[in-house]
């Protein structure tokens, strides 16, 4: 088993587990995976997240699939370049169609495997379709990556996916930790950290853990603000409704239209705007908290 990320809804329940990276298709470990879970629910992994490395593995990761454990079908950019790799990124997409709880992973890149900048370019291509494929079907991605911290930010910039993704089995400086942060993903790290040997990614995991914590005022206070935001809506919709008789605050502009008797749209599509504005923000507050959440038992654990 490898990364461990801290899946936890509310602060007052027990700390719960999700390993985020473990292969327990390999033949190796599929012959005791029963073994496996049970050592691991003992240790409070309730949670597994079994990633693939190409086609030939997708069936056996999708044998798997369970309540607790989640499959994760991609293509390592190790098999980046293959003859067959327009074939197996149309298999890929009906692979999640078919499994509306899987993954996209593992997918990345990975220069120390390389040999030229033609190498690199089909891995960036690799990673393009399969980032595509994660945003298309909204589905989070496991991320590998070796020497390619300069290359990355810009590929998931351009196909940057709400579901985010776990940065695998990080090796990092903070400096690169916090630059995938921005972009929505979590940062893996895995038995590195056992280490002492490993000073860099211990002292990222532990900075981290600080930064989660500075971080935590910041989401709070805009939570409140929301908060408030929310009250200023319903006060507004009360107004309208009051005004209007019978009509209701329209939820965007496009459906925005003055009630009877008014002289402008311009009002109404105004509130309209708010309205919506509104709404996505508090939409985000509450992912916001939910990622805190996450953060916070996160840097208690890797801080330990």
């Amino acid at each position: 088993m490898n990364d461990k990320t801290v899946m936890n809804d509310t602060t007052d329940k027990p700390v719960v587990f999700t390993d985020t990276h473990t292969h327990l298709a390999d033949p190796l470990l599929a012959v005791r995976s029963a073994e496996v879970i049970r050592q691991a629910d003992g240790a409070g992994v309730r949670r597994f997240i079994v990633p693939s490395a190409n086609r030939g593995d997708w069936k056996a990761v999708s044998d798997l699939a369970a309540d607790n454990i989640v499959p994760a079908f991609g293509i390592h950019p190790w098999w980046a370049g293959g003859t067959a790799e327009r074939q197996d990124l149309d298999r890929l997409a009906d692979y999640l169609a078919g499994h509306p709880q899987a993954w996209v992973g593992e997918i990345g890149l990975d220069y120390l495997r390389a040999s030229d900048d033609a190498q690199r370019q089909r891995q960036r291509g690799l990673l393009a379709a399969q980032l595509q494929l994660a945003g298309d079907y909204r589905r989070p991605f496991i991320l590998h990556n070796v020497r390619a911290s300069a290359d990355l930010p810009a590929l998931l910039k351009q196909y940057r996916n709400p579901c985010g993704g776990i940065v695998h089995a990080f090796s990092g400086s903070l400096e690169e930790a916090a630059a995938f942060c921005k972009l929505g993903l979590k940062i893996g790290i895995g038995s590195l950290l056992l280490n002492p040997q490993a000073k860099k990614a211990r002292r990222a995991a532990a900075e981290l853990a600080e930064r989660q914590t500075e971080l935590e005022k910041e989401r709070e206070d805009a939570k409140i603000a929301v908060d408030n935001l929310r009250g200023e809506l319903d006060r507004l919709r009360q107004h309208a409704a009051r005004q209007s008789g019978r009509r209701n605050l329209p939820a965007t502009a496009a459906t925005a239209a003055a009630p009877d008797g008014a002289e402008s749209t311009e009002g109404w599509e105004l509130l309209g705007r708010c309205a919506a504005e509104y709404a996505g923000m508090a939409e985000t507050a509450d992912t916001q908290a939910a990622d805190l959440r996450e953060w916070q038992a996160y840097g208690g654990a890797v801080s330990k």
